[in-house]
């Protein structure tokens, strides 16, 4: 019998969250892990409850904004383990202020993680995925880059160009039989989305799925990215895939 070998994740935010989810998800198929966040130590344990699990796994701490440092976690997953068949961009950060108040640092702050930091993960990925001639890229959006929210421009904005990004590539690297698609989850009930928010107004917030039990958890969205990123979808590229209507309140 020949022996099938494994392939390699890169999740970008698998510190927390959706990232550490669909790591934990991605083990269980069987698919080697990194897992890599802002901060190293919650990288690391994601990684080592994988490992536990019988998984096989390791973290790294990267400031997505910083080119130099999305391109040596590239590079120190390639010398591990020789490849990266998947990109999962799930990091990102959230914050609200009127576009009268809002200061420019937090716009230039919000727009280098949410879609600077896409693009860098993605080029670096991309450039060794080109190589091979294959690949799988998937990246969380939101609706509100379609819908919008009151004092969300610099969000909304971020996550518009994640989805058009997304098209735009999926075009570009289809020569080369690498996909690339995107998940907009909907209102996910992580420690980001609830952010500094009173407990109230979060719980309404994620009362408004239609959905019978409100707003979905990480683990309701491993299930759609596996799909994306398995054979599953292997003529599936340039999808925007809205687990609710964004248009929804």
């Amino acid at each position: 019998m020949v022996e099938v070998e494994r392939k390699v994740a890169l999740v970008i935010g698998g510190g927390g969250g959706i990232g550490r989810t669909l790591s934990q998800g991605l083990a269980q198929r069987g698919i080697a892990v990194a897992a890599a966040d802002l901060s190293v130590e919650s990288a690391e344990e994601t990684a080592a409850g994988i490992v536990r699990q019988g998984g096989e796994a390791f973290g790294l701490g990267v400031n997505i904004a910083k080119k130099s440092e999305v391109q040596k976690v590239v590079e120190d997953v390639l010398s591990r383990w020789g490849r990266i068949d998947i990109l999962i961009n799930a990091a990102g950060i959230l914050s609200r202020g009127s576009v009268a108040d809002l200061p420019e640092s937090e716009w230039d702050r919000v727009l280098s993680v949410n879609l600077k930091g896409v693009f860098l993960c993605t080029q670096a990925a991309a450039r060794h995925m080109v190589g091979r001639r294959q690949g799988c890229i998937l990246t969380l959006t939101s609706g509100r880059g379609e819908a919008g929210f009151p004092n969300g421009s610099h969000y909304s904005a971020s996550k518009a160009g994640v989805s058009a990004l997304t098209r735009t590539l999926a075009v570009e690297l289809a020569p080369y039989n690498i996909r690339i698609n995107a998940i907009g989850p909907g209102a996910t009930d992580t420690a980001m989305y609830r952010g500094n928010s009173p407990a109230e107004v979060v719980e309404a917030r994620l009362r408004r799925h239609p959905l019978e039990g409100g707003a979905g958890k990480p683990q309701d969205i491993v299930g759609t990215a596996l799909f994306f990123v398995t054979e599953a979808s292997s003529y599936v590229t340039g999808q925007i895939f809205y687990m609710k209507d964004p248009h929804a309140s």
